[in-house]
């Protein structure tokens, strides 16, 4: 982190979320002398004085008030909020939990990567995206499980849930489909342009509002219960998803479509405007 402004970022990332700034914490994470990792925190205190006090018994910079009410109207938005724990957790590391392991870890993953891309493939396509090449795979699905070779424009790389997905045109069967990068034996780039892409593909372009509510099936302490964890209080929120990932959405946050068969508790989110959102739902 040559930039100023990427070591300063850092430490605002480390502060809010931790509390706390320490040489100590900054050599171990980011492999600083203990000359280096001063500046960083000198630098951090001249731009945020009133964000920092020294702790003299535990010998750290603590996080203020100050910092925290300066910060509110961001955090208030739950994207905002959701968006700085993500780049929080990429720059410490989100450690997978061991009930053997024995360090100063403190936040855990509680499950592992199970369907993590070949690296390779992942590049092969990201380099095919940013040239506008088309790519030949060795694929395997539900449907054919067999390895078969598909040609394929992909335009998106997405993160859905705990699986890794490329979206493409497939000359196959001149559609646009997911294919899950974790079912990718072998990704090569081919000498052609791809003829299609993203702007082309209705499914990716729409944008579809999906109201949640909390089931209906939830007592009236269970319903503000959900309500103030994830509505704020309100008794629904509306996110906006593309009409190809409204699936993933729905699964990844066991989102209620037919509450007459899935129920409550198990269930305790639902959709609301499910007039809007059946469309786009696996068939």
């Amino acid at each position: 982190m040559e930039s100023p402004f990427e070591r300063i970022d850092a430490l605002r990332l480390l502060l809010l979320w931790e509390g706390e700034l320490s040489r100590s914490r900054l050599k171990h994470l980011f492999y600083l002398g203990e000359t280096r990792a001063s500046q960083w925190v000198r630098e951090f205190r001249d731009t945020y004085p009133q964000w920092v006090d020294w702790d003299t018994r535990a010998r750290r910079y603590r996080a203020t008030f100050a910092a925290y009410r300066e910060t509110e109207r961001e955090m208030a938005s739950p994207g905002v909020r959701a968006a700085l724990l993500t780049r929080y957790l990429a720059l410490t590391g989100l450690t997978l939990d061991d009930p053997g392991r024995r360090d100063d870890g403190i936040a855990w993953a509680t499950y592992p990567e199970l369907s993590a891309p070949q690296p390779r493939v992942f590049a092969v396509l990201h380099s095919a995206i940013e040239s506008r090449r088309v790519v030949e795979i060795t694929y395997s699905s539900m449907r054919n499980p067999q390895p078969h070779e598909r040609v394929i424009a992909p335009h998106g790389l997405i993160r859905a849930g705990r699986r890794w997905h490329v979206r493409a045109w497939c000359e196959n069967t001149c559609t646009f489909r997911d294919f899950a990068l974790g079912r990718i034996a072998r990704a090569q780039t081919l000498e052609r342009g791809a003829t299609h892409d993203g702007d082309a593909d209705h499914a990716w372009c729409t944008v579809v509002p999906v109201r949640l509510i909390g089931h209906p099936a939830l007592s009236e302490a269970q319903a503000l219960l959900i309500r103030n964890e994830y509505f704020g209080g309100a008794s629904s929120r509306v996110d906006y998803c593309r009409g190809c990932l409204v699936p993933y959405y729905l699964q990844d946050l066991r989102v209620a479509v037919d509450v007459r068969w899935e129920s409550a508790p198990e269930y305790q989110l639902a959709v609301d405007n499910l007039d809007q959102v059946q469309p786009w739902l696996f068939p």
